[in-house]
Order: C-alpha cells, then sequence, then structure tokens
C-alpha cells in the first residue's frame, strides 16, 4: 500500500488492519510466536477481547463467532473469528449465507 493511499474501511475492518500493524511492527522486535490455529473459549475471548462468559451467552443466543462442539468442549478456529471480526456481523443459524 503506497503512503497516500486512502483506504476505506468499517471500524470492524479498521481495529483488524490496525491490529495487524501492529502485530507486523512488533515482530520486529519481539520473537515470533505462532498463534495456532484452533483455540478454546478462553483464547478465543482474548484473541477478540472479549470475556469468555460472552462467547458463552452469544452461543446461547445463536449470534457471535461461528464454533465447533466436541464432547462438551467449544473450540474457535482462528480464520472464523478472523472473518467474523472483519464482516462486524454476527451470524446466527438463521443466516442464509453464513460461513458454517
Amino acid at each position: 500500500m503506497e503512503r497516500n493511499s486512502i483506504v476505506l474501511a468499517t471500524p470492524a475492518e479498521l481495529r483488524v488492519l490496525v491490529r495487524e500493524a501492529v502485530r507486523t511492527e512488533l515482530s520486529v522486535f519481539a520473537p515470533k510466536k505462532e498463534i495456532q490455529e484452533i483455540l478454546n473459549e478462553k483464547q478465543a475471548a482474548l484473541y477478540i477481547e472479549q470475556k469468555p462468559g460472552t462467547l458463552r451467552q452469544w452461543r446461547t443466543l445463536s449470534k457471535g463467532p461461528a464454533y465447533h462442539k466436541k464432547d462438551r468442549r467449544i473450540f474457535y478456529k482462528k480464520s472464523d473469528l478472523d472473518v467474523w471480526m472483519a464482516q462486524g456481523r454476527k451470524f446466527t443459524s438463521e443466516t442464509p449465507d453464513a460461513p458454517y
């Protein structure tokens, strides 16, 4: 991207862009710690800057990011969280174009 470029973005998209820019800058100074693709509820909540209870409430209300359930354990794919944050949308089980 050129220095004099104009970028049109929603607040959620801008948050993702800023977060990635900060991570890129910080990676120069800190050892690279790769974020795993599959996150548990606590890791996912930390990644999207929410509380685990908020994720539980969203699941009860059929909103929030897509998740996977194995027995009683809940998992989130990092890529699903990134897409959800970038779109600024909350998918429900009734959303016709939901990615799951």
